[in-house]
């Protein structure tokens, strides 16, 4: 056993300390057994055990059988009280806290102490510490001959014995160590410690123990005398937050708890924390009423059913005599009142919000249903995306759907057809950017059956799937309709073309011949005369002859007319000729550049 071990368990005689540690710790090592000497037959053997006397006086136990010795009393030779005894100390254990002080542990009660039990003080003092605390017989067997004793008395720990040495002495923990080393010096156990600096250690050791044992009871003590003078003030229900501290020393002078706590500066000071705690407590009290008294106005107002438009001064006169109304301040019945009033707003605003709801989502049930009117014709053909307003408007107007579209007042009938229609048309392009890389050319002539089956044919990827037959048959209806009047403008830019070289041939006509050309003139005369010219060339000789007898015509209803003016209108004919061939010729290259320009719409659009 360490030296510090050994004082420690001096100091647990020594002084007794309250309070329940940690259970945290480790049970202190064994001590083992001393070494045996020759047994002396003492007594007669009982279960085979038999009774010695060491040297020093001290009894021993051997077993002849077997060669074991022992300091502790066996089984077999122990009475009944003995047993019970030694049932009750192996109940404790001993562990070490951690600042290294010893403590004791029940482990049948669960019960923790400082101070060393009852029980295994008992125990301990009927036989020597190193036998108290020592293992089982077999390790001390291994260190006794075979057949023999023990061979001396275990001695009890040195610092242990300086200790009790200590105590003896009349030493006091505040002593220095010279003055204690004067009232042990002389002792038969003041050299238990082979030197000087293990006294002293042991000395400076044991003093601080008890001064930090003697610390810990005053604190205690302290502690328990607070408690008890927050008792006494806690019973008096004449104190305030208000009351002087002169007034409590009148009420409680007499009173032993008061004179328990000697401190002045401490019986004061308590009375303060206590003086801040009733008036938190106070503070509390009160706010709690006022929301009381504040709850039961709210209340007093909503039974009287005042309404969110009432004015206070009305109110007042109304609720003069009501107890709720004169147990309150009056700056809190205006804040009652004035909250009350905003609640019944709230609420008045959210019936009107729920109003608004209801109403919008009538008015947008009435919308829906006119959609899904037009979505019904829609699907039967009646309405595409170029249909007009004015082209469904009377279809519409008999309809529940439409009257009740009428009636809200969001979007008209008109403008969620438009609406309608729009879609329609972003359904109807986003449609026919599938279709227009698939469609074949179209003219005129084309059957809508041939379309279908070659657009169809061209669908490699399933683009069409989901496209109607409809929409399809729509597409074919555009490019045929696209391809009639492309068909129309070229005649009409070949009729045009024509007509400005007729022009041409009969302006060359009249030039060449001059007075000659009479309404007699024959077609003879004049293919004859224009044979070769440019003019003639231009023109087909069906053409020529219908702009020759165009010319003639003109003559004929024109008797008066005479060779002269022929003559005089020939004047600049060769000049006028040129001009109207390089119009012509400029013209026609124009009409050429609008031709190829249709022909590339026309192909981009196919």
């Amino acid at each position: 056993m360490s030296s510090s071990s050994q004082l420690k368990a001096a100091l647990a005689r020594s002084v007794q300390t309250a309070g329940r540690p940690p259970h945290t710790g480790s049970p202190s090592s064994p001590v083992p057994l001393p070494a045996t000497v020759a047994p002396t037959p003492a007594a007669q053997p009982n279960g085979g055990w038999t009774e010695h006397k060491a040297p020093d006086g001290r009894t021993y136990y051997y077993h002849k059988a077997s060669g074991k010795s022992s300091w502790e009393k066996p089984d077999e030779m122990k009475t009944d009280a003995e047993r019970a005894l030694n049932q009750a100390a192996g109940q404790w254990k001993e562990y070490t806290s951690a600042g290294g002080k010893k403590y004791y542990y029940n482990s049948v009660t669960k019960q923790t102490q400082w101070t060393i039990p009852e029980e295994l003080q008992a125990a301990l003092t009927k036989e020597p510490p190193h036998a108290a605390s020592a293992p089982a017989a077999p390790a001390r067997a291994a260190n006794t001959p075979t057949g023999g004793a023990p061979s001396a008395a275990p001695t009890k720990p040195a610092a242990e014995e300086f200790c009790e040495l200590l105590v003896e002495a009349g030493c006091k923990p505040s002593m220095s160590w010279e003055e204690a080393m004067k009232l042990i010096i002389n002792r038969p156990n003041y050299r238990v410690l082979a030197t000087l600096a293990e006294r002293k250690s042991t000395f400076l050791k044991w003093a601080e123990e008890l001064r930090e044992a003697e610390e810990e009871r005053e604190r205690k003590k302290l502690r328990h005398l607070k408690i008890e003078f927050v008792n006494m003030l806690k019973e008096c229900k004449e104190l305030t937050s208000r009351t002087r501290y002169a007034k409590v020393i009148e009420l409680f002078q007499s009173d032993p708890r008061w004179s328990n706590l000697e401190d002045e500066l401490e019986r004061e000071e308590l009375f303060e924390e206590y003086s801040l705690s009733l008036e938190r407590k106070e503070t509390a009290d009160r706010r709690n009423l006022r929301k009381e008294r504040m709850a039961a106005f709210k209340a007093l107002l909503a039974a009287k059913e005042i309404g969110v438009r009432a004015q206070w001064r009305q109110v007042q006169a109304q609720l003069d005599q009501e107890e709720a109304f004169r147990a309150i301040e009056k700056i809190d019945r205006l804040q009652v009142f004035e909250e009350y009033i905003r609640e019944l707003e709230q609420l008045e605003e959210q019936q009107k919000q729920k109003q608004r709801e209801a109403t919008r989502r009538e008015e947008r049930r009435k919308r829906d249903q006119f959609r899904s009117l037009l979505g019904s014709l829609h699907e039967e053909g009646k309405i595409n995306f170029k249909t007009k307003w004015k082209d469904v408007v009377e279809t519409l107007t008999p309809t529940d759907a439409y009257r009740a579209a009428v009636e809200q007042p969001g979007s008209t009938p008109a403008e969620l057809f438009a609406d309608f229609i729009d879609q329609l048309e972003q359904q109807w392009q986003s449609r026919r950017r599938i279709m227009k890389p698939l469609a074949p050319t179209v003219t005129e002539t084309s059957p809508f059956d041939e379309f279908e089956t070659q657009i169809r044919a061209a669908d490699e990827t399933n683009a069409l799937e989901g496209i109607p037959v409809d929409a399809i048959k729509a597409y074919w209806q555009e490019l045929q309709t696209a391809a009639v009047k492309e068909k129309e403008e070229d005649e009409r830019r070949t009729e045009r073309r024509n007509r400005q070289l007729m022009e041409s041939y009969q302006s060359a006509l009249r030039g060449l011949m001059g007075a000659t050309l009479t309404a007699e003139t024959t077609w003879e005369e004049v293919s004859t005369v224009m044979q070769g010219k440019s003019a003639a060339q231009a023109l087909s000789e069906e053409l020529q002859q219908n702009a020759f007898n165009e010319l003639l015509s003109q003559l004929k209803a024109s008797p008066t007319a005479t060779a002269s003016a022929d003559v005089a209108a020939d004047e600049g004919a060769d000049e006028a000729s040129e001009k109207k061939k390089k119009k012509k010729k400029h013209r026609g290259s124009d009409e050429d550049g609008e031709d190829e320009e249709r022909r590339k719409r026309k192909k981009k659009s196919s």
